[in-house]
């Protein structure tokens, strides 16, 4: 097979459809035309309006930093906003596309449609570059540093298109899809700030002057490989959200799970066994806990039955039949993979305290509140998911739609959390007396906020799951037993 070929198949039609309207609709034209006329602009009433030109070594770096604002604005907000937006229409049920009618698969769209934004970013920047680079002749500012804060917030900008075709991707009515574009608008202009702050910051630092050190480098590989796995999420994630219900769409996001679990812990404990600094450890363990203990919650709300296409791929033996329960598509695999995910995670602390007695001063398992604060996470994640599945299983028979089942555990949550709060100080005789601290006993935050009463939170999440636990063991094993190649199930029969 040609390499033309290989990039033909490559380039599928979603990226020609999107590049063909984007050079034949007036949308593009019109907004590069208008991004370049503010900037020519900005930079005229400097070089006309300012009388110190030659000598004021701020105007160079102030100069480029409204420029910079101006490209962030384009596609930092209203690119990825473009983006997700026609996405959303394409997916709704109203509007047949060649979103429904392609045989393309659910990667191959998403990868369309970011390759395709991407292509527009990276039009935009290289347009407004000569005028950028501009504001080197004005002093205060090195070419290397222009550089590397476009290369800076192009990644930035690869992120925030990703973030909201993830968003453009989450099912629901017009409305719905309408009110979380719109709601996006919060991170999207946080990230722009942030942006425009940082890359003010590095023109000031002079980041060019550091490129031959190993400092910049390895902040550098860092940001940009933590920043890759945070797009590789949220791309494997849009993915799962178009493919088919009847598919195994969850094996490709927990495999990448897995892959993230490793990648972020190999950059933490580099930099752990670096500096001998514990904030990196700390950082990624409570991390992965979140991540995989929403992967719990989210798994809970999954289909119970397996459907043929999946049972079709199911291994015969049991040997590799267990671990393909724990990632194939399922509400009992999800369940178990994330229990599993977060206690290899919380493993992490002992073994790097016995590495050797230089890092057995830096990491103290029964003293470091980050770690117990992170088993009592996991204790509250377990416990809130389990209680669900057991009123989902028990209760409802799994009749409850996916809806149902995450408003659900959203009241379970409040009911837990807020709820005895509120009769606490209710029940006060003094209007200044303090609740006493069992009354925030069913709330994870006060993991944070009390640590007086660890002792009882760890006590009463133990009993509370052990009790949970006992009520949803024989579904996880009929779960698993009922887990067999369809084959298997025809011969039965």
């Amino acid at each position: 097979m040609s390499l033309s070929v290989k990039i033909g198949e490559w380039l599928n039609p979603i990226v020609i459809k999107e590049m063909r309207q984007a050079v034949k609709g007036s949308f593009t034209s019109w907004t590069l035309m208008l991004v370049l006329a503010i900037q020519l602009v900005i930079i005229g009433c400097v070089v006309v309006l300012s009388e110190d030109i030659g000598k004021n070594f701020d105007i160079g770096p102030g100069l480029f930093t409204g420029l910079l604002a101006v490209l962030l604005f384009i596609c930092l907000m209203f690119l990825p906003l473009f983006t997700g937006g026609r996405l959303s229409q394409e997916k709704s049920n109203s509007n047949t596309d060649l979103f429904f009618i392609t045989t393309l698969t659910p990667v191959q769209i998403i990868r369309g449609k970011l390759f395709a934004a991407l292509t527009v970013a990276l039009l935009f920047f290289t347009a407004s570059l000569p005028f950028m680079t501009l504001t080197y002749l004005l002093r205060g500012l090195d070419l290397p540093t222009i550089f590397i804060i476009l290369a800076y917030n192009f990644i930035l900008t690869a992120f925030s298109i990703q973030f909201c075709i993830f968003l453009g991707c989450i099912a629901g009515g017009i409305v719905s899809r309408i009110l979380i574009l719109l709601a996006c608008l919060i991170p999207l202009f946080i990230l722009f700030q942030a942006g425009i702050a940082s890359s003010s910051g590095m023109l000031h630092k002079g980041l060019g002057s550091t490129l031959g050190t190993w400092e910049f480098w390895s902040n550098a590989l860092t940001f940009t490989s933590v920043m890759l796995i945070v797009i590789g999420l949220l791309f494997v994630l849009s993915a799962s959200f178009i493919a088919p219900t009847s598919a195994n769409r969850l094996l490709g996001v927990r495999l990448y799970l897995v892959f993230t679990w490793l990648a972020a812990g190999v950059i933490a404990v580099s930099w752990f066994f670096g500096t001998g600094e514990k904030d990196y450890i700390n950082i990624w363990l409570v991390t992965m806990v979140l991540i995989f203990g929403t992967n719990m919650i989210a798994s809970v709300c999954e289909h119970q039955p397996v459907s043929k296409r999946i049972a079709s791929v199911i291994p015969k033996k049991l040997i590799r039949r267990i671990p393909a329960f724990l990632f194939y598509s399922g509400p009992a695999g999800g369940v178990v993979f994330s229990a599993v995910a977060m206690t290899a995670t919380l493993l992490v602390y002992p073994l790097l305290s016995m590495a050797g007695s230089k890092f057995n001063n830096s990491i103290s398992v029964s003293s470091n509140e980050t770690y117990l604060i992170s088993i009592g996470l996991v204790f509250y994640f377990c416990c809130y998911a389990l209680t669900s599945l057991d009123i989902k299983t028990i209760f409802f028979k799994n009749s409850i739609s996916t809806r149902s089942t995450i408003i659900g555990i959203i009241a379970l949550l409040i009911i837990g959390s807020i709820v005895p709060i509120v009769i606490g100080f209710l029940m006060r005789k003094n209007l200044w007396q303090e609740l006493p601290p069992l009354w925030y006993i069913g709330n994870p935050l006060v993991l944070f906020l009390k640590k007086k009463i660890w002792v009882e939170c760890f006590t009463f999440t133990s009993v509370w799951l052990i009790i949970v636990l006992s009520f949803s063991m024989p579904w996880f094993v009929k779960q698993f037993r009922s887990f067999r190649p369809i084959e298997t199930d025809q011969n039965a029969s």
